[in-house]
């Protein structure tokens, strides 16, 4: 490839990255609109004790999730007795835990993996390219 069809690469990548970048700000500022907007909604069906309504053929919905978890300091004691009661399948590792260990164990052993780990993992690589600002110099 010669340099300049790489430069033109290059300057349209960061173009890319540049919109990119000034989608997700206006992104972050409508979720933060959306938030708040949801939440004076939420207050206003909650003070007339209502469940949702309809608008313009939408359907409006007060929705309520439960996300459970454990008490920090009961979690090994909470395991215990899920697994006595037959819930063992649903105890597995966090991948963003495993890949920190694997990413560990691989250092501190010269950057291979141990061969105890030989065949119960992979590892998939992804390539991209960094864009900062220059140094001045």
């Amino acid at each position: 490839m010669d340099e300049n069809k790489r430069f033109e690469l290059a300057e349209f990548l960061k173009e890319l990255r540049d919109e990119k970048d000034a989608l997700e700000e206006k992104i972050k500022g409508l979720n933060v609109d959306i938030e708040s907007v949801t939440q004076e909604l939420i207050e206003d069906l909650i003070a007339n004790e209502s469940t949702g309504f309809n608008y313009k053929g939408f359907n409006f919905s007060l929705v309520v999730k439960e996300y459970p978890a454990p008490e920090p300091e009961r979690k090994d004691e909470l395991w215990q007795v899920m697994k006595e009661q037959g819930f063992e399948h649903l105890f597995t590792i966090n991948s963003q835990t495993l890949g920190a260990t694997l990413k560990e164990l691989k250092a501190n052993n010269d950057d291979i993996m141990p061969e105890w780990l030989d065949g119960l993992v992979k590892i998939a690589e992804k390539s991209s390219i960094r864009i900062s600002k220059g140094r001045k110099v």
